[in-house]
């Protein structure tokens, strides 16, 4: 059993264990004493009862205030959870792009290399070369720093 299917019957509950003692009493009381004694008591009581169904009611609507506000919490954390989850996509979508420029680099540099040894091996004189200090400021990093 949920609260949801016993929520309709709390006012229910809370009135019978507010009215019945008082009941009680009001039956035993009505035995003993005189018609205007009890129409005292039976007025205060009602207007005790009343008192108390309407805090009840102030009570049961916090209630649905608060449910309220947890539904729109969970609908939230809902929310930033698929983000969180597109956002772990993306990054890595953009780590994978990098491990595939870095082999990119790491290959034209290779192919770069080679192209300066078969111009050396051709005795001639390549106008820049990896590592060169002229051009140090257009160096990639391989690594991840």
């Amino acid at each position: 059993m949920t609260y949801e299917d016993v929520k309709p019957w709390i006012p229910v509950i809370v009135a019978l264990v507010v009215a019945l003692p008082g009941l009680l009493a009001y039956i035993n009381q009505r035995r003993k004493m005189p018609a205007e004694e009890a129409d005292i008591y039976t007025d205060a009581a009602k207007k005790l009862i009343d008192s108390l169904a309407g805090r009840l009611d102030t009570v049961t609507k916090r209630m649905d205030d608060v449910e309220t506000l947890l539904r729109t919490a969970r609908a939230e954390v809902d929310t930033a959870r698929a983000e969180l989850a597109k956002s772990q996509v993306r990054i890595a979508d953009v780590e994978h792009a990098g491990v595939r420029l870095r082999l990119a680099i790491t290959a034209a540099l290779a192919g770069i290399k080679a192209l300066t040894a078969q111009l050396k091996a051709a005795n001639m004189t390549p106008c820049w070369t990896p590592g060169d200090p002229v051009f140090a400021e257009f160096d990639v990093p391989l690594k991840r720093e």
